[in-house]
């Protein structure tokens, strides 16, 4: 016959009901927890999660090897000097350096807009901007953007970059 004293290994002769109560509940929790986890190793062991996952991961080298080739052709299109990527959990954002029409356009219809429509300016400013990505195409770049909102803060940030280190060489600095 089980000693009643003995809750899950515990010796509780000396306790009060209330406190054996609470050692159960605890108890059960514990190995409701426990079955929880069971569960979810389960199902992650199971065949569809395991195919899900090498999916997953056969669409990442695919986009790796994508953005990896559109870099190695910047690089070699641009310059080394001239390109710069921003890496999003949506894959690389190749972007070069813009072309002195391209920059004065960008400042003009910025100026052009800013006084009259704020918004109309700034999408503009983005929309010049986007001109020097080349990898992905715009409307990649458009979904990453609403699904990574500050990301198109670090693409103006890497335009500003690109052409004031453009302007650094030209000094000869």
């Amino acid at each position: 016959m089980a000693d009643v004293n003995i809750i899950g290994g515990v010796d509780t002769t000396d306790w009060t009901d209330e406190q054996r109560a609470e050692l159960r509940a605890l108890l059960n929790e514990q190995k409701a927890a426990e079955q929880k986890c069971a569960d979810v190793a389960k199902e992650a062991a199971s065949p569809a999660a395991i195919i899900a996952d090498k999916r997953r991961e056969s669409e990442q080298a695919k986009q790796d090897a994508t953005d990896l080739r559109a870099f190695a052709d910047a690089k070699k299109k641009f310059g080394e000097d001239n390109i710069g990527t921003i890496e999003t959990r949506g894959g690389m954002i190749v972007m070069r350096t813009a072309i002195a029409t391209e920059a004065d356009k960008r400042e003009e219809r910025y100026r052009g807009l800013c006084d009259s429509d704020r918004d109309a300016a700034d999408f503009a400013w983005f929309e010049e901007t986007k001109v020097c990505v080349v990898h992905p195409s715009g409307e990649r770049v458009d979904e990453l953007c609403k699904r990574f909102p500050r990301l198109q803060g670090q693409i103006e940030n890497m335009y500003t970059g690109l052409v004031n280190g453009l302007r650094v060489r030209a000094l000869g600095k």
